[in-house]
């Protein structure tokens, strides 16, 4: 009997220091598995993390198909301190669906020691039972966004005739012009942008704006066709015909991989290299993809 409490005492001195916070923008509420753990911030409830278990994501490129990371985890609430924490935050922030839940490990008691392996969001799935709360928490990647671009949007303010060269709109905030090198398939060697007429389909080219209007249409790009939206007056700006920003990507491999993977389509100035020939690609470069005559990119500075 001896030997198997000494067993146990053993098994749980081995045990590591894990930390799960889950984070508000004030008072984020943190768990620990072990007593008598220092500096660790928010709001602290220790010794009650239970039940921890994870999964990373798993690629099965046979099946085209992947699954999410996942994370679930138990809390005891106890003296209701948990229960008490998660009230005062709903009363604030509301449900705990959808915050961002850290994960901290190691060998040592101290906090500021711990290694952070792992981020991911609390789920639907938050559910008191027995003596404590049960958490199911997925990828953060779930969670970032569902579009690569934050696109800006706008109405139209006035009728846009088949074929009108100018387009008015409530406002023109957040559309951008993009530099396009020689290679370009669709306007090379200009600056310009793309817009989609949602309740057409229609692209449209412009090469300037103002606050209001965008300028220098070209009507029916990228193989679609122009048309008339009619434009109702006595109708309410938010419910009129919506313009969107049309991010066009065709540039060198590199580029393009940057502006996939971080949303933005301004790189860093580059140097390539074309049938042994030096040239520079400008730092910004805009969006439907060519994979023709790309140039070998390299980050040679000269």
């Amino acid at each position: 009997m001896r030997e198997d409490l000494q067993g146990t005492i053993a098994a749980r001195n081995r045990e590591p220091y894990n930390v799960i916070g889950i984070i508000y923008p004030t008072g984020s509420i943190y768990l620990t598995n072990r007593t008598g753990m220092t500096n660790v911030p928010g709001n602290v409830t220790q010794g009650v993390l239970t039940d921890i278990s994870a999964s990373t994501q798993r690629l099965f490129p046979d099946e085209g198909r992947s699954t999410i990371g996942t994370l679930s985890f138990s809390a005891i609430d106890l003296n209701s301190d948990l229960t008490a924490d998660l009230r005062s935050q709903f009363t604030t922030y509301g449900s705990p669906r959808g915050r961002e839940v850290r994960v901290f490990t190691g060998d040592t008691s101290n906090f500021n020691e711990l290694v952070r392996v792992e981020t991911y969001v609390v789920d639907d799935a938050v559910a008191f039972e027995r003596r404590g709360y049960s958490f199911r928490c997925s990828d953060r990647t779930r969670e970032e966004k569902v579009s690569i671009f934050d696109k800006a949007t706008t109405r139209l303010d006035a009728t846009l005739a088949v074929d009108a060269t100018t387009m008015t709109v409530v406002d023109s905030t957040g559309f951008e012009t993009v530099a396009h090198t020689a290679s370009f398939s669709d306007a090379p060697s200009s600056t310009v942008g793309y817009l989609l007429v949602r309740k057409t389909g229609e692209i449209i080219r412009y090469t300037g704006k103002t606050a209001t209007t965008f300028t220098g249409l070209t009507r029916g790009v990228l193989n679609t066709n122009a048309a008339e939206v009619v434009v109702d007056v006595g109708t309410a700006s938010d419910r009129r015909p919506e313009i969107e920003e049309f991010i066009y990507l065709e540039m060198p491999a590199p580029h393009l991989l940057y502006a996939i993977l971080t949303g933005s389509i301004k790189v860093p100035p580059t140097r390539c290299r074309r049938r042994g020939t030096w040239g520079s690609i400008p730092p910004t470069l805009t969006g439907p993809v060519s994979t023709t005559s790309a140039p070998i990119c390299t980050t040679r500075t000269t």
